[in-house]
């Protein structure tokens, strides 16, 4: 296998017995290569920084830290890393709290290691993969797919179907027109929305456009 087409995977869990194991069979498997371990979120940073991974697997329940601050640091610094949160908390407020912070995907450590292999593979084509039981009453991204993005993802895909141009969101929110692009490829991925036209459509069926 080419080592462009290799899934690197950081693993970021402050329990030892739990990453390592994790770890061991992913790299065991065809087609992934875990390309570190951290256990806080600055270990986690300056691993990021070194290996440059495509997927970072989150422990939510980072002590002393906060894997939902985590997610958001790494979105911030580096938009095109996709972030899944790994975790023993199978509630519906959890679910939203990640993909507001920019999360990719939400896999129960109840789940098996063939199912959160599946879910890397899934986050990595640009799928957003929701692996956990929740309450009946939960609406879930399936349902609503704007709630899988994180809040500059949307003010990304408003402004682009209000009209503007990348340029133009880039300059509004002080960011690099090349990092909108991102967003914008990120947003039309997770909502399947292959153009400016078709972004125009969702917004005005869902209720987000302002004017």
């Amino acid at each position: 296998m080419a080592a462009d087409d290799i899934i690197r995977v950081a693993l970021i869990d402050d329990h030892t017995v739990i990453r390592e194991a994790i770890a061991w069979f992913l790299q065991s498997r065809d087609g992934l290569d875990v390309v570190g371990q951290a256990s806080s979120i600055d270990g986690a940073m300056e691993l990021v920084r070194e290996t440059h991974p495509h997927i970072v697997l989150v422990d939510l329940g980072l002590d002393p830290d906060d894997g939902l601050d985590l997610i958001r640091r790494l979105q911030a610094e580096a938009p095109d890393i996709r972030c899944i949160a790994f975790t023993a908390r199978e509630q519906g407020d959890a679910l939203r709290e990640v993909l507001t912070a920019g999360g990719a995907g939400y896999v129960s450590k109840s789940r098996s290691p063939q199912e959160l292999l599946s879910a890397i593979e899934q986050a990595h084509r640009g799928r957003t993969p929701i692996l956990a039981t929740f309450d009946a009453d939960f609406a879930t991204p399936d349902e609503a797919p704007h709630l899988q993005l994180s809040p500059r993802e949307l003010e990304v895909l408003q402004a682009i179907a209000e009209g503007h141009t990348s340029k133009e969101v880039a300059q509004q929110l002080a960011i690099s027109p090349t990092t909108i692009d991102t967003y914008r490829r990120r947003v039309g991925e997770k909502l399947g929305l292959k153009s400016r036209a078709e972004m125009v459509k969702y917004c005005l069926r869902h209720g987000l456009l302002s004017g």
